[in-house]
């Protein structure tokens, strides 16, 4: 990247130079230059005609994945800025998004997790699996659902939605039943398991690289029960990647 960026910049400064060759230039997102003449600009595309067969086809090339034109008199059109985005595919508000990501955080307390994701435009949704904490308290595997809404930035996107999780076993407690045999009353006692659960407000943000790593810093806000019902406060910070 860092290279790209040097390369852009002597691409900017070095028009009179390169104006010589009469021709238009087309910096392209993915560092390639296009030798051209251009034909027409509009808001969502640029037409051009190869400059090496200027008699030959239009070519038509979306605005999006261009970042500057600079015409044969060495004037210099910004169509995109050159930001940390350039090039960047990963958080297209347009295509499908899936990720994985691990919670270590939790593991003393709620229990680390396994997040599947899948995101698109502004729906942000995940599928998760928790662990039991090492603490031995505080429940058993579970299993979690959110639904977001996702506003996109530059690097990733804020969010803010709804998780639920349910417990199968989060844990044991004591029971006593007392009933008529008919002919006394009888106490049995013993111990049976908790069905956990917890309903949160879900927020945070997902910071997506161009590489793929994704870091999401987050927090749960809302209502547990583990046999006995609490409030739910649980911050996390997840990372893996997103494809």
């Amino acid at each position: 990247m860092k290279r790209f960026y040097i390369f852009a910049a002597i691409f900017l400064v070095t028009g009179g130079a390169l104006s010589v060759y009469a021709q238009d230039l087309i910096l392209v997102r993915d560092g390639s230059i296009i030798e051209a003449r251009i034909a027409e600009i509009s808001p969502t595309e640029i037409r051009y005609r190869r400059f090496d067969n200027q008699s030959g086809p239009i070519i038509i090339i979306p605005a999006a994945e261009v970042i500057t034109i600079r015409y044969e008199n060495g004037r210099v059109e910004i169509i995109n800025p050159a930001t940390g985005r350039l090039g960047d595919t990963r958080m297209d508000p347009d295509r499908w998004i899936f990720g994985i990501v691990a919670d270590p955080v939790g593991l003393m307390f709620a229990g680390a997790a396994i997040t599947l994701e899948l995101t698109k435009g502004g729906f942000y949704s995940f599928v998760n699996l928790r662990f039991p904490p090492l603490g031995g308290e505080g429940g058993g595997f579970g299993f979690g659902l959110a639904l977001h809404y996702l506003h996109h930035t530059r690097s990733g996107g804020f969010y803010i939605g709804a998780f639920g999780e349910l417990t199968p076993n989060a844990g044991e407690k004591e029971f006593e039943d007392v009933y008529w045999n008919g002919y006394d009353w009888v106490s049995i006692t013993g111990t049976e398991y908790v069905v956990g659960f917890a309903f949160a407000l879900s927020t945070g943000y997902k910071l997506v690289l161009r590489s793929g790593i994704t870091f999401i810093p987050s927090v749960y806000v809302g209502y547990e029960y583990n046999g006995e019902g609490s409030f739910m406060f649980r911050p996390a910070l997840a990372f893996g990647y997103s494809f």
